[in-house]
């Protein structure tokens, strides 16, 4: 079993490692010359996704967000909801 000050050290790294792929991941974006938040393809809703909201099918479209993007229930029902607004 982990003693609490080598949990707090693997988190740490972690935490480290995360910030540093962030940061690679700006750079990258920069130099390709993409916005980041283009990059968020959960948050994207497809022209099928489109009509099926526009059809009144918001459960129909959350379904086909889910299995295409593999995100949860809540990140595809938001995207849903964005999208509706829009």
């Amino acid at each position: 079993m982990l003693g609490i000050t080598e949990m707090r050290r693997r988190i740490d790294r972690l935490e480290q490692t995360v910030r540093t792929q962030q940061a690679v991941g700006e750079q990258l974006c920069d130099r390709a010359g993409i916005d980041p938040g283009e990059l968020d393809l959960v948050a994207r809703v497809d022209d099928e996704e489109r009509r099926l909201i526009a059809e009144g099918k918001a459960i129909m479209a959350i379904k086909h967000h889910r299995e295409r993007t593999g995100s949860g229930l809540r990140e595809a029902k938001e995207a849903i909801d964005q999208a509706s607004r829009d």
